[in-house]
């Protein structure tokens, strides 16, 4: 049985954190007398649960559109800098009752250390602008999301789409309906997104250990349903066009997963991040075509307590060690 953790700034955040934040506020007091990170922080917890982590509000971006046109690319990156170091600086009072385990404590430190190196490097250019990257490092930092390794972020309060009836036919309509019914609904489920800062872990021994510390979130969070993703390496196709991507699809299905057809994905990157991919796709034989993958919570749960059994990665699932 996984237990919550509780855990201090000085446990997650590298030791340099404060010093850093003194650092860049010093050399950056015009900027914010003008514009303080404070009210982007309370803007996006304004935003309503539930919202896609990338969802930025009109206010929001009418405050980041001002602050560029006054100080560039350079004033902007500094204020999403020292956003994000004050954000780590409290992640003890913001985490209070999120009720975390000891393994996802364990990557917030990792993805924090990774983030602050990241500040601390003068040419690192992914927070000049708004991006995904930078979206994805923000949600991280204010909690809209957690790190779970295997190079995923997961949304705690999420909802597979409703649509997925209208997509695969009879069949999968009646599926799509039927698991409604079972799971009360179609929220609340984790739902997670690959992030390209952290793609080290993007390999199937890592996937393993992402999803050992979802179940790990599923014995705290009782009332969450399940787990959910959509993406183009859900693609039947990818045995044959991509086979080393297979195993995730594979992992899943094999233990209690359910799969459902989205929509053909030209724009969902299965075409920008491989030359293979892209000559079969202008010789007409792949197109790229995004699945939704379901994974309901007791069956991915049986899953990891007979992973961590079988396979020896104590330290990734209940005993709580990261890693």
């Amino acid at each position: 049985m996984s237990t919550s953790a509780k855990v201090g700034a000085e446990d997650v955040t590298t030791s340099n954190v404060a010093d850093l934040l003194e650092f860049l506020v010093g050399q950056n007091r015009p900027l914010l007398e003008r514009y303080d990170p404070d009210d982007a922080i309370r803007l996006f917890d304004e935003i309503p649960v539930g919202s896609l982590y990338n969802y930025i509000s009109e206010e929001l971006t009418d405050l980041w559109s001002a602050l560029s046109k006054d100080f560039g690319e350079n004033g902007f990156d500094a204020f999403q800098r020292i956003t994000m170091l004050t954000l780590m600086n409290n992640f003890e009072k913001r985490s209070s009752g999120r009720r975390y385990s000891e393994s996802i404590i364990e990557r917030f430190q990792i993805s924090f250390r990774r983030i602050t190196q990241s500040i601390s490097d003068q040419k690192f250019g992914k927070y000049r602008n708004c991006n995904d990257i930078l979206l994805k490092d923000l949600a991280i930092c204010l909690q809209r999301v957690f790190p779970a390794g295997g190079a995923r972020v997961v949304e705690p309060k999420s909802g597979f789409p409703r649509s997925l009836m209208l997509q695969g036919g009879l069949t999968q309509g009646f599926k799509v309906l039927s698991l409604l019914i079972k799971s009360w609904g179609h929220t609340p489920f984790y739902s997670h997104h690959t992030h390209l800062s952290e793609l080290e872990e993007f390999n199937p021994v890592d996937f393993i250990r992402c999803n050992i510390r979802l179940a790990d979130m599923l014995e705290l969070h009782r009332e969450i349903k399940g787990v959910h993703c959509g993406s183009w390496l859900y693609d039947p196709a990818l045995e044959t066009v991509s086979p080393h991507l297979s195993y995730m699809r594979k992992l899943q299905l094999d233990n209690g997963a359910l799969i459902f057809y989205a929509g053909v994905s030209i724009q969902g990157g299965a075409l920008a991040k491989s030359k293979t991919r892209r000559a079969l796709y202008e010789e007409g034989k792949y197109i790229p075509k995004s699945y939704h993958i379901i994974w309901p919570r007791q069956r991915l749960i049986a899953w990891a307590d007979k992973a961590v059994q079988d396979i020896g990665v104590k330290q990734a699932g209940h005993s709580a060690q990261g890693g």
